[in-house]
């Protein structure tokens, strides 16, 4: 993006994707090494293998680890859109950016 504002006079971003696909669970290395600093669990491990967390830990905690992994994703995707948008405004008070 900041190559772009160099080159062209642009008047804003859109992007189009800006998600995870509720599909599948983003396990990045970053992401779980993230979750892993900040809960004490790499949620690669209850993710790849739900039944063996559940025997050991209980389906509630199960459910708590996966509402504390989805909540984690979607505030980390909220800081990097803050992020991002807080980069343009330093470049450009007027430029827009859409999802």
């Amino acid at each position: 993006m900041n190559e772009l504002l160099g080159l062209y006079p642009l008047a804003g971003f859109h992007l189009d994707y800006f998600r995870y696909p509720k599909e599948k669970v983003h396990t990045s290395k970053l992401g779980r090494t993230e979750f892993l600093i900040n809960f004490g669990l790499d949620p690669i491990k209850p993710l790849n293998n739900s039944e063996k967390f559940i025997s050991e830990r209980g389906f509630e905690a199960y459910s708590y680890f996966q509402e504390k992994y989805r909540n984690f994703l979607r505030d980390e995707l909220s800081l990097a859109l803050s992020k991002l948008r807080k980069f343009l405004k330093n470049k450009n008070e007027n430029i827009k950016l859409s999802i």
